[in-house]
């Protein structure tokens, strides 16, 4: 399978920050922030030049494509990978690098074409927020997993139940690969959107997407989630805050605490 690599530079943090969640909706799979430069990957079938330049033009961008194979991939992170340190809680790095000191739990992930490596905001975020809290024995709901981590780490802080759920199969195959590099036993896989999770209620929904899937589902999660249950949101710029709060308060929801990193929000939110 052939993807486009969309190369744009130079550009600033604040602004890769942005076109990131602005691609992310139109079908990008991950990115790469590296000197001044933003990288993004599409499937190749899924490009559309016309979409991208729209996007780029209010911010007076230029940009340049290249065609990269599946098989090249991990060569590519190899070479812009390093490991991520949240406090001093937790630590995701990839196979190749050695375990990171003074941390309580380590992270390995396979540096595929999935979201969540923890470099972004918005997964720093999520799982700094996790680093706080109690998961022993919850039930907990991974929803659009992206490599999994999160899940992973619910099940590192005690979790006896993570089904975790994607509507992108490479997402899905990266997850499991993940679970078995972790040794967790406690997380199931589910290829497809909420529809084909369990019908049960789970204590905490991780849902880090993006604000028009929040929007859309949010009644949803608020259905799966158990009294004194919290879902942790994220994959919201600052400026969609009312949005976000809106669709909290019509769901009858409660925003407990909100949490902001680079212009990205994550907030956790329980049962009115």
């Amino acid at each position: 399978m052939q993807h486009i690599e969309l190369i744009i530079q130079p550009i600033s943090e604040a602004n890769s920050e942005i076109l990131i969640a602005l691609l992310a909706n139109e079908n990008f799979e991950s990115f790469v922030e590296e000197n001044n430069c933003l990288k993004g990957y599409i499937i190749e079938s899924n490009w559309d030049a016309t979409i991208v330049e729209n996007i780029l033009k209010p911010f007076s961008l230029n940009y340049s494509t290249k065609q990269i194979a599946q098989q090249n991939w991990n060569a590519i992170w190899e070479a812009s990978f390093e490991p991520v340190h949240v406090n001093n809680k937790v630590a995701v790095h990839a196979s190749f690098h050695e375990p990171v000191p003074n941390v309580v739990h380590n992270i390995i992930i396979t540096p595929k074409m999935s979201f969540g490596t923890g470099h972004h905001s918005t997964t720093h975020l999520v799982l700094e927020i996790m680093s706080g809290k109690s998961f022993e024995n919850k039930t907990v709901l991974d929803y659009g997993c992206g490599t999994g981590v999160l899940a992973i780490y619910a099940e590192k802080l005690g979790a006896k139940l993570c089904n975790a759920n994607d509507i992108d199969t490479w997402c899905i195959e990266n997850t499991q690969e993940n679970i078995a590099l972790n040794n967790c036993k406690n997380i199931k896989t589910f290829l497809g959107d909420l529809e084909i999770i369990p019908s049960t209620t789970y204590d905490v929904i991780l849902a880090n997407i993006n604000l028009h899937i929040l929007q859309k589902q949010m009644a949803h999660l608020a259905s799966l989630l158990a009294p004194n249950g919290v879902i942790i949101i994220s994959g919201i710029l600052t400026q969609n805050e009312q949005a976000i709060t809106d669709c909290i308060s019509q769901t009858n929801l409660i925003k407990k605490t909100q949490h902001v990193k680079n212009e990205w929000l994550a907030i956790e939110i329980t049962k009115a």
